[in-house]
């Protein structure tokens, strides 16, 4: 980073994660819901829309998606908090927080799984979007104690 300018790993339309991802974008500026779909439909995502938290989990009753970008202020209802909390309640969804309050910092421990600060920078939204896909994506890897594949179920038996 020279001389206070953020450089962003720049994310090839097609192959992106983002790409066949299904993204639930809630915002209640319906501009900037719109300016964010069609940010995440040029990217190859499938992108269902809510302006209200409550709208939101309707729609996550008949679709699960991959992620949901959520404004974390909602107006006129239910806040992106709450919708946070009835995700976290019954589906593995990650959320991600978009929010023009920078007092609120790091949202990370209330369980997002990201904070995007407006205004939105559109390839700084793919990117970090990407990263929470791929973060999903990556095979966990074996924790103590659990035990190895036995030879001929996908792992090589030892040298002889």
């Amino acid at each position: 980073m020279a001389s206070g300018v953020r450089t962003y790993r720049v994310v090839n339309e097609r192959t992106s994660a983002l790409t066949g991802a299904v993204i639930l974008v809630v915002e209640d500026d319906a501009d900037l819901r719109h300016i964010l779909s069609a940010i995440l439909s040029r990217a190859g995502a499938e992108v269902l829309q809510a302006d209200t938290a409550e709208k939101a989990l309707d729609k996550l009753q008949r679709v699960v998606p991959d992620l949901v970008l959520t404004d974390v202020s909602l107006r006129g209802g239910r806040s992106g908090m709450w919708l946070l909390d009835e995700i976290r309640l019954s589906r593995p969804v990650p959320v991600v927080a978009l929010t023009g309050r920078l007092e609120l910092g790091d949202l990370s421990p209330l369980g997002f799984a990201d904070a995007i600060f407006k205004p939105v920078e559109p390839k700084a939204l793919l990117a970090r979007l990407t990263a929470v896909l791929e973060r999903r994506r990556r095979p966990r890897r074996r924790g103590p104690g659990r035990k190895r594949t036995a030879p001929g179920r996908g792992a090589r038996a030892p040298a002889a």
